[in-house]
């Protein structure tokens, strides 16, 4: 009984508490739901607060649906719980959401990255690959998480290396993409709290003093097309095992689902 009700006040706690799912080394939360304004706000505490900049505006989010979790995915049944508000990119220059440039969030050499993003984009457009988030400088430093018009994700670490997943998610519903890349360079690729692939990403990311953004195209890329909200980036090494534990754990969180947790274990 004592068990329970520990279990049952953590739960309520984060629930009421934190925007993004829970972890000591959460670097930067932006949930994007104001609603008004041009002011994005950091709930990690860390006091990253972001702007938004040129035509981006406020948008109704998308409902979810009946959510089927952790199956073969279907392409339509399991998508992300957006909330009230996302945040519209129309997919020209020099619009975007960013913080002040920073050395923060280069991630120099392998250090480890965690970088969650629910997304509604706009597919078959003539753009090949669109930059989702980034802290990067074209021909400098710095890295991107990106994604295509044909519905496939990848990372590029500037100057070195635009390595690409195989999987693809070509459709318009919004999702929750994690890319997470550990100090050996296995960079893994979840949607939805599932786990997709997995590919050796060695190369080191040259450092770079730039803003963190969502959206833009500071990198070489093109420019996202779409809506987009509840950014979290988290900064910690992690075994196999534990990020697809932490994977599923954090779309349980956006879900609103207080069910019992995938056991993570560093």
């Amino acid at each position: 009984m004592v068990v329970f009700r520990l279990s049952l006040f953590v739960v309520l706690l984060v629930s009421n508490v934190f925007a993004c799912y829970p972890h000591e080394n959460l670097m930067v939360c932006w949930d994007m739901q104001e609603g008004k304004d041009a002011r994005v706000k950091d709930s990690s505490g860390k006091g990253q607060d972001g702007s938004m900049n040129g035509a981006v505006g406020w948008a109704p989010g998308t409902s979810p649906r009946a959510v089927t979790q952790f199956a073969t995915y279907s392409g339509s049944a399991t998508f992300a719980n957006t909330g009230p508000t996302m945040i519209t990119f129309p997919g020209t220059a020099d619009v975007d959401v960013r913080n002040v440039d920073t050395s923060k969030f280069a991630f120099t050499g392998v250090t480890p990255m965690i970088i969650v993003i629910t997304i509604q984009p706009t597919v078959l457009e003539a753009v090949d690959n669109r930059e989702l988030v980034a802290c990067a400088a074209s021909g400098v430093g710095g890295w991107q998480f990106w994604h295509d018009n044909t519905g496939l994700f990848g990372i590029r670490v500037i100057t070195v290396a635009a390595p690409t997943f195989t999987y693809r998610l070509a459709d318009t519903n919004p999702h929750r993409a994690m890319l997470a890349r550990n100090s050996l360079g296995h960079t893994y690729l979840f949607i939805d709290g599932e786990f997709k692939e997995v590919m050796s990403v060695a190369s080191s990311v040259l450092a770079v003093t730039a803003a963190l953004k969502v959206g833009g195209d500071d990198g070489g890329l093109g420019i996202f097309t779409g809506k987009a909200n509840r950014l979290a980036i988290y900064n910690f090494d992690f075994l196999d095992a534990y990020i697809k534990a932490f994977a599923k754990n954090e779309y349980r969180y956006w879900q609103g689902m207080n069910e019992p947790m995938d056991q993570e274990e560093k």
